[in-house]
């Protein structure tokens, strides 16, 4: 299988690393179909779990079991649901995302964690319509120890992603900039306006005081001026 953007699922398709900066680079290697989803599937299945914040419920690296609540808008958990009910009951690949707070969850980056089964499910409701979906997996046994993938990240690797990380924030830090300067001029021109509006109204009084004094004067010089007569 070619790398690049995900179509069909393929899980003989090992990845030929199991780390990566963030699930956009996943993504290009063809190990999810999309950075943003926490389920990558297809029109029948899913294949693909990235575990974020606190969607692993809790872990038991001894057995290899983890319990994962699925996010209950992602349009993939149907799919998810599919792999147990499967004459083949495929295996799905799951990867911890750094956010995860999971006690196995790199440090940085995004790691792949191997094979895994759906073993069981349940379903439950908070009211008034919050529904919860938990998933029971079991890691495929024939597949390198999780021990293995847990040294990920190495050294270079959290170097590459602090660099990362850095490069984010002077962007952020820039676009942040751009929009105080942004606002500064937006805040300068209101106040110009109203400095306007205002000399404006002031202007326009002082006139017409002056119109009406002059007004005054001119009619009184030419009742003076008559009565002299």
């Amino acid at each position: 299988m070619s790398h690049g953007p995900f179509l069909e699922p393929d899980l003989t398709f090992l990845p030929h690393h199991s780390w990566w900066i963030n699930p956009t680079a996943a993504f290009r290697d063809g190990i999810i179909s999309t950075p943003n989803a926490s389920i990558t599937a297809n029109r029948h299945t899913a294949f693909a779990i990235i575990m974020r914040g606190s969607q692993e419920v809790a872990t038991e690296t001894k057995t290899g079991v983890l319990q994962y609540e699925a996010p209950y808008q992602d349009s993939g958990v149907f799919k998810l649901m599919n792999t147990i009910s499967s004459s083949e009951r495929e295996a799905v690949r799951v990867l911890r995302d750094c956010s995860s707070g999971s006690p196995v969850a790199p440090i940085g980056g995004l790691r792949y964690d191997g094979l895994y089964r759906i073993t069981s499910y349940g379903i439950s409701l908070t009211p008034p319509d919050v529904w919860h979906y938990n998933f029971t997996l079991q890691r495929e046994p024939f597949q390198e120890s999780l021990e293995k993938a847990l040294v990920h990240p190495i050294a270079e690797e959290l170097d590459d992603w602090k660099d990362y990380q850095r490069a984010k924030a002077a962007e952020r830090g820039k676009a942040s900039h751009k929009e105080s300067r942004r606002t500064e001029a937006r805040e300068m021109r209101e106040a110009i306006f109203s400095l306007h509006e205002m000399m404006g109204g002031v202007n326009q009084g002082g006139l017409d005081g002056a119109a009406s004094v002059n007004s005054r004067d001119c009619g009184y010089s030419r009742r003076t001026t008559m009565r002299a007569s």
